[in-house]
């Protein structure tokens, strides 16, 4: 049976704490102190105490316990009085225990965030976010928590760069939001706020799933995609300065050699002519008929001067630009023999042409013109038809004539001549070269024609 006796004071007379008990056992009277102003307990020096021990009360009060340096003994006031407990030898307590009670996560498919509930320990098939969730939380507790003060938990991620332990900043959650894709163990150790460890660690695997950009994987792929892709731009942007190159070089060696097969020719024929005339050589009779050659010879010339301008000039590379440059042509050769001309044009849109159509139908044009000069009877008529299509373009040159007589033959077989030459030879390789055909042939009514039929895709 303990005895004691009570009686109030207050912290203006020597009490450290808001209340306290003194009281009066075997021996003079000691003040009761509050715990946290005392010496404190050893380590494991802790234990749970009852009515069925002995004590008066079970409502003690917090601030008023003290113990005894000499005797060891420990006094606890209450409102049943004062208790003195003669400690016998420490009481050492199992290590508190780390459990996993719960786990709160976002779903971004059900837009909701789920919780489930554990009895201690980690799932065995760990925790799984989604690519579009944004957190998960886990829910900690330590077992024979008897302290008013919360435990302590750190934690660190393996799978992390930084495996450091880090603290939890909430009393029992650890929440983990904005993770890289990957897979992590999640492990977490905790104690008590005296600084007993938990005798066990919670490891939690957790994997994190993401978008296909998101994978080092995925960006170390697009660098090679994008390094080949650049190698590429680069290959072919050599190659297409390469083919530059040639195009030019071909197109000024084409230029030299239309300069000086045709425009060459034609000033060499007039230097000799005004020679001629210049030395008195040619008979003064035949003095008018040179001026009149070297006259034809500088027109001539000045046509084909007109003809590589308009070639190498790329706004003619037009249909309606063709077109202009048929009539012209015509007559410049055409009007000044007698022939009257006529022109027959559908739809003439203003499309583009390619280059190489615009050059090669002009040539074949000029040759069958240069054989109307040459074969047809003087003053013939001449039709031109130009026709375009959203895939073709069709070029024909008619030329009216007596009608073949018996057993005449087409133009490609040979009649009045005109097979034996080059002229038409070119006007069909000239065709063939751009994926298309001419025919060559006498008409039943009188006269030739010469059709041409190329694609423009």
């Amino acid at each position: 049976q303990m005895h004691h006796h009570e009686r109030q004071r207050s912290p203006a007379r020597g009490l450290r704490a808001d209340i306290a008990i003194a009281g009066r056992g075997r021996g003079r009277p000691r003040p009761i102190e509050a715990l946290r102003e005392g010496p404190p307990l050893g380590d494991h020096e802790q234990g749970r105490f009852g009515a069925a021990d002995g004590l008066a009360a079970t409502d003690l009060n917090r601030q008023s316990a003290w113990r005894d340096p000499v005797s060891g003994w420990v006094y606890f006031g209450g409102v049943g009085g004062l208790t003195r407990i003669a400690p016998t030898g420490p009481a050492p307590l199992r290590a508190p225990r780390l459990l996993l009670t719960g786990v709160r996560q976002h779903s971004a498919a059900r837009d909701t965030v789920l919780t489930r509930y554990f009895n201690g320990e980690a799932p065995a098939d760990g925790l799984r976010l989604a690519a579009d969730d944004s957190f998960v939380e886990l829910t900690l507790a330590l077992t024979n928590q008897t302290t008013p003060e919360p435990p302590r938990y750190t934690y660190r991620l393996e799978g992390d760069a930084d495996r450091k332990f880090r603290p939890i900043t909430g009393d029992y959650q650890l929440r983990l939001d904005h993770l890289m894709p990957g897979d992590y163990v999640i492990e977490i150790q905790g104690q008590t706020a005296y600084g007993d460890a938990a005798r066990n660690r919670l490891r939690v695997p957790l994997r994190v799933a993401g978008h296909w950009w998101q994978y080092p994987a995925a960006w170390a792929a697009g660098s090679v995609l994008l390094a080949l892709l650049a190698a590429a731009a680069v290959y072919v942007w050599q190659r297409q300065h390469t083919a530059r190159l040639l195009r030019e070089h071909a197109l000024r060696a084409r230029i030299a050699a239309d300069l000086h097969d045709d425009v060459g020719a034609l000033l060499s024929q007039i230097a000799l002519q005004t020679d001629l005339l210049h030395e008195g050589l040619m008979p003064a009779g035949q003095h008018a008929a040179q001026l009149a050659e070297v006259a034809d010879s500088s027109r001539m010339a000045v046509r084909q001067l007109n003809d590589v301008v308009w070639s190498l000039d790329a706004h003619n590379d037009t249909l309606p630009g063709l077109l202009a440059r048929l009539r012209d042509y015509a007559h410049d050769v055409l009007h000044p023999t007698g022939r009257r001309v006529h022109f027959q044009a559908g739809e003439v849109p203003s499309v583009d042409l390619p280059p190489d159509v615009r050059r090669h139908l002009y040539l074949i044009y000029k040759e069958a013109l240069h054989n109307i000069l040459k074969y047809a009877p003087a003053g013939a008529p001449v039709t031109i038809g130009l026709y375009y299509t959203a895939d073709r373009l069709e070029l024909t040159v008619e030329n009216d004539g007596p009608a073949p007589g018996p057993g005449a033959a087409t133009f490609d077989g040979g009649l009045g001549g005109r097979a034996s030459g080059h002229g038409l030879r070119n006007i069909r390789e000239r065709a063939a070269a751009l994926g298309g055909h001419a025919t060559t042939a006498a008409r039943p009514e009188g006269g030739f024609a010469v059709r041409v039929s190329v694609p423009l895709r």
